[in-house]
């Protein structure tokens, strides 16, 4: 009588291969090492675009400013104050140096200025000290007219105002503009009587 098997195995037919002498594992090639990316140079430019383009576009913030009310406007075109003008007339004066004194006078208006002086610096700073030469006999009045220039000028006045009435117009403005006056004097402008005079430092 033939042996039968107990019951199905499935695990018989492993049990054989493992008895079998093991195959030795072929060594497996490894696989080359990628080949490094050149790395391309980027300068400062380049690198701060890719950084906006990478955070996204923007626009500067630019402050909201309303249009300038009539009365501000006014303000803006006000004269600078005195220290402004001063700084301004030292400029103008080493410009103009010994420039002659350019007179232009109607009846009612006379304005003395060397070629080169900007004109809207006359009458922005108020007279120092004031002289008033109609009480004055004619003969006395030019040597009055020159001790007060020289006097504030040597004391650092900028501007003074000499009343001449119109009597004695036409000779104070000949005396400012020629002579030893001349130096001393850097412009002036006034009417028929008054003078007001800027006097170089």
């Amino acid at each position: 009588m033939a042996k039968e098997k107990p019951f199905n195995n499935p695990f018989e037919k492993l049990k054989m291969k493992s008895d079998a002498p093991a195959e030795p594992a072929k060594p497996v090639a490894a696989a080359p090492p990628p080949k490094a990316k050149k790395q391309r140079q980027v300068s400062e430019e380049e690198e701060s675009k890719l950084f906006l383009s990478a955070m996204g576009a923007f626009d500067p913030v630019k402050p909201v400013r309303e249009p300038a009310r009539r009365d501000e406007a006014e303000v803006q075109q006000a004269p600078a104050d005195d220290g402004d003008t001063e700084s301004l007339l030292e400029l103008a004066e080493l410009v103009v140096a010994g420039a002659e004194l350019v007179v232009e006078q109607t009846a009612s208006a006379v304005t003395a200025y060397p070629k080169g002086l900007d004109l809207r610096l006359l009458g922005r700073i108020p007279p120092a000290v004031k002289l008033d030469l109609q009480a004055l006999a004619p003969d006395r009045a030019l040597p009055a007219l020159e001790r007060f220039i020289v006097d504030a000028q040597v004391r650092g006045e900028r501007s003074v105002q000499v009343t001449t009435g119109a009597p004695l117009r036409a000779r104070a403005i000949d005396a400012l503009t020629r002579g030893k006056l001349a130096r001393k004097v850097l412009a002036f402008s006034g009417t028929a009587d008054t003078l007001d005079v800027l006097l170089r430092r």
